[in-house]
């Protein structure tokens, strides 16, 4: 309080509580999707007999925690090791099975996981890794949803507090000068 109010420091503490729990939240779900998508995937691929199909599947879970990128990257490495190991048409399979599991995730699952995990809708998730995509790239992809959560946070606060000041305003008889 050498510096600042009271008051000040209160809510600089409130919003920074609030934005460590959405970040915390964030790469909970985050993490908890990534998981199911790896499970899933290891599934698919002992039942195609690819060797090593739990270390590979858990792999592309971890690397669906990266963007777009992550699940590409798992993809073609995945399918790679398949071609080596169990040949063509099995790769082909497995490729086909990887890529209609990430669309689901991407478009689906995850959104829904990450948008509940954060307070934000499916569609906002998507606007908001493309919005901070194009403008921060990498990284604004990998915080996007986060991000929004706390803009949201900013916003619907400005907008509440204008609602009780407009209302607190409607209150108060104005006097009349005689």
């Amino acid at each position: 309080s050498l510096f600042f109010k009271p008051n000040t420091l209160a809510a600089v503490s409130d919003y920074t509580r609030r934005t460590g729990s959405i970040f915390y939240r964030y790469f909970y779900g985050a993490l908890l999707d990534s998981l199911c998508v790896g499970v899933v995937v290891s599934i698919g691929l002992l039942i195609f007999r690819v060797p090593y199909a739990i270390l590979l599947g858990m792999a592309l879970g971890f690397l669906n925690l990266i963007p777009y990128f992550g699940a590409i990257v798992g993809c073609v490495v995945i399918a790679l090791v398949t071609l080596l190991t169990n040949g063509f048409y099995t790769a082909l399979g497995v490729a086909i099975y990887i890529i209609v599991i990430q669309q689901v995730d991407a478009n689906i699952i995850q959104p829904r996981v990450v948008g509940d995990s954060v307070g934000l809708r499916p569609i906002y998730v998507l606007l908001s890794i493309t919005l901070f995509g194009g403008l921060f790239g990498f990284w604004g992809i990998l915080l996007a949803p986060p991000l929004m959560a706390i803009v949201q946070m900013f916003v619907r606060d400005a907008t509440n507090a204008r609602i009780r000041r407009e209302a607190a305003e409607g209150t108060e008889t104005p006097q009349e000068t005689v």
